[in-house]
């Protein structure tokens, strides 16, 4: 199973990838600033906001999971 995982850079999306580091799931990160520390995921740059590079981040995936602060 392929996961993306929005706002990888923040509080709940380090622990989830902390979670998910070592699993069997290929998991896909996006952000608009590539995180330091997270080689073992691919990233992808996108921004909720604008909609850029979301395409290309959500392209492959079965589950989505999303976390936008305001």
């Amino acid at each position: 199973m392929r996961i993306l995982v929005t706002g990888s850079t923040g509080h709940l999306g380090s622990a989830l990838l902390n979670q998910l580091k070592g699993s069997d799931y290929k998991v896909k990160i996006t952000s608009r600033k590539k995180p330091k520390g997270n080689e073992h995921f691919e990233w992808i740059y996108s921004d909720l906001f604008s909609g850029e590079g979301l395409e290309e981040a959500v392209k492959d995936v079965d589950v989505i999971i999303l976390y936008k602060s305001e």
